[in-house]
């Protein structure tokens, strides 16, 4: 209260005044000023009644009953409305009932102006169950939350979520919680999804819907729902699950994950990724030129250009904009596959998500550079890639499928050809497939620990040496 507005009213003390005084004093003195001053009291009571003293406030209360004009029953309703104790309310109603029976309400009426409306909580939503997918090769996953919004039921809504706009689509699906049990399950079969903790989804979808809002784009239709289920919850969290599922100092210190980071790629059910094909193509025909040049005939030199246009490659197109895109899908593929059950894996992506959000060198860590490698199409002998590459040349050529075209160094040609082959029959590009799990599964869950190393001591000539030049659109025809 204001302590110089209460002293302007004669007999009506300041609250400092009062604290020190017992109840029973501060009701004889505000009675005594209420009963001689009468209306004159009303302004002064008021101001004492909405104050922050509560002994003092409920005092004021109880001696607005003893001024018989209407100006106290008004008072004492925007006391019933203003008060924050309830204790205060209380008294005020006590006083507005003496004065009603004794004549004098409010100017409004008989009845209170305003009645104080009890107010009934609404609940909060819930997201029950959230599911995500990993990334594909320009960026896009999908998410799916199953949530219940207060008035409008369950819903299973599935979410395709772009690094650069957000949310690009969602759909919705209603139905009871049986039903939508049934097509979460079989949603997520399809869709290879894995499921995530609920809480986590409400950080990637926050992320999500203010990337939307950022490209200044329309939230979809569909998105109201789901807010209306969590705008009553907590704020989601504010940064990546991973970070609270590893240790990131400890991950810093390790470094065999981040030199393993190079295995990542050969993951394409959780790394199928390569950087834009128009930009790369400059560097794809640089690194074919020295595959089928006649020049280089020493391994050596031939690597040594290979390398330099690779290191080109990348402080070219490993922009800062593209690099803390890359930071992200780390941070999540790291999460997935930790939930997956392959930690090791797991470690090596969250390695490099951390590698590159400390400004490593982008030379020195090893994802990067495999991965501009791949995208110009340059496969290093010893991968899987390479492997899986020489045994499809060798049952291409078993069967005669195309006349040998493999060259010195480069898989181009008999690659291509037998992709022309293979869209004529989908059971071959199934079993490679299926050959492909079977690869990976076999190199992630017996061989992470040793990767195979390239013999260096090898002839300068020998093919099975070389790197491998392809086009580097030919892995994701091939899945």
């Amino acid at each position: 209260m204001d302590t110089e507005a209460s002293r302007s009213e004669p007999g009506i003390p300041a609250p400092e005044e009062l604290e020190a005084r017992s109840d029973e004093e501060i009701d004889s003195i505000l009675g005594n000023a209420a009963r001689s001053m009468q209306a004159a009291a009303v302004a002064g009571l008021e101001r004492l009644a909405t104050g922050d003293n509560p002994r003092v406030a409920r005092a004021a209360a109880r001696a607005l009953s003893e001024v018989r004009d209407e100006s106290a029953a008004d008072a004492l309703v925007r006391i019933q409305d203003l008060a924050d104790s309830k204790a205060v309310r209380k008294e005020a109603g006590r006083s507005l009932h003496r004065l009603r029976s004794a004549g004098v309400h409010p100017a409004a009426g008989p009845e209170p102006a305003t009645k104080r409306v009890p107010v009934i909580p609404v609940p909060a939503g819930k997201v029950e169950r959230a599911f995500a997918g990993y990334y594909d090769w320009v960026g896009t996953r999908v998410l799916a939350t199953h949530v219940w919004a207060p008035a409008r039921g369950r819903a299973f809504i599935v979410w395709v979520l772009g690094e650069d706009f957000g949310i690009d689509d969602c759909r919705v699906f209603h139905g009871s919680k049986r039903e939508l049990e049934e097509f979460m399950r079989d949603a997520v079969e399809e869709m290879r999804l894995v499921e995530i903790d609920t809480e986590h989804a409400r950080f990637l979808l926050k992320e999500a819907a203010e990337a939307r809002r950022a490209a200044a784009g329309e939230m979809p239709r569909e998105y109201l729902l789901y807010s209306e289920a969590v705008k009553r919850m907590p704020p989601a969290p504010t940064r990546p699950i991973i970070y609270e599922k590893m240790d990131a100092d400890e991950i810093r210190g390790d470094a065999t994950a981040l030199r393993d980071s190079s295995r990542l790629l050969s993951l394409l059910f959780a790394c199928p990724w390569g950087l834009d094909d128009e930009e790369t193509k400059p560097y794809r025909e640089k690194a074919l030129a020295v595959a089928k040049s006649v020049i280089y005939t020493s391994k050596t030199v031939r690597n040594e250009r290979l390398r330099a246009i690779v290191d080109e490659a990348i402080a070219a197109l490993f922009t800062q904009e593209v690099a803390q895109k890359y930071r992200r899908r780390l941070e999540e593929t790291a999460y997935l596959l930790l939930l997956d059950g392959r930690e090791k894996p797991a470690r090596s992506a969250f390695a490099a998500a951390l590698a590159i959000a400390d400004g490593k060198p982008l030379r020195e860590i090893p994802f990067v550079e495999v991965l501009v490698e791949r995208s110009i199409g340059v496969v290093r002998e010893g991968t899987p890639e390479a492997r899986r590459l020489r045994r499809l040349r060798a049952e291409i050529e078993r069967h005669r499928m195309v006349r040998p075209l493999f060259g010195t160094a480069t898989a181009e040609g008999i690659v291509d050809q037998a992709l022309r082959e293979d869209e004529e029959d989908e059971g071959w590009e199934q079993g490679w497939d299926e050959d492909w799990d079977e690869d990976w599964q076999e190199e992630w869950d017996e061989d992470w620990e040793e990767e195979e190393q390239t013999d260096t001591a090898e002839e300068e000539d020998d093919e099975e040496d070389q790197p491998l030049i392809i086009d580097p659109r030919d892995p994701r025809r091939l899945r």
